[in-house]
């Protein structure tokens, strides 16, 4: 079993700075874990200035020797991802998903009312190795990813 120390950094794309926490943890595998929301392919393709890329809070973040529920917080549930808030100011309608982010996942109808194909949770693992730095990416669609960049 290995320990790391983990530098938590997001930069919106496009700006220079960043935001960053630290922690340590136990193990072998890491896992983070998020929240997603995915408009409907229509508002993607497009480009719609609100609803043309899918939004992501990252929840928490754990290893294989840890249960999710005990893993390092990242973002709180219901409250606009830190990412976000350091980018510009929320809009009223992202406020509005990120408030009722689960009531609106388990009712369907309600969600496409809103232009939402899908809310849920997601996560990306993968066995971390000492000498890389791992990059996080979320597509316009929704998918997400974890990667080696050096």
């Amino acid at each position: 079993m290995s320990t790391w120390p983990i530098e938590w950094s997001w930069r919106p794309v496009g700006r220079c700075s960043a935001s960053s926490r630290s922690a340590t943890l136990d193990g072998d595998e890491i896992y983070v874990d998020t929240l997603v929301i995915k408009f409907e392919d229509n508002f993607v393709i497009a480009g719609d200035a609100l609803k043309g890329k899918a939004l992501l809070l990252f929840r928490r973040i754990f290893t294989d020797r840890k249960r999710p529920a005990e893993g390092e917080v990242l973002d709180k549930e219901g409250q606009i991802p830190q990412s976000y808030a350091a980018e510009r100011a929320p809009t009223a309608f992202e406020r509005e998903l990120w408030a009722r982010f689960w009531e609106l996942a388990n009712d369907p109808e309600e969600a496409k009312r809103k232009g939402v194909r899908a809310l849920h949770g997601e996560a990306v693992s993968t066995r971390l190795r000492k000498d890389r730095v791992y990059s996080i990416t979320l597509r316009s669609t929704g998918e997400l990813t974890i990667q080696p960049v050096k």
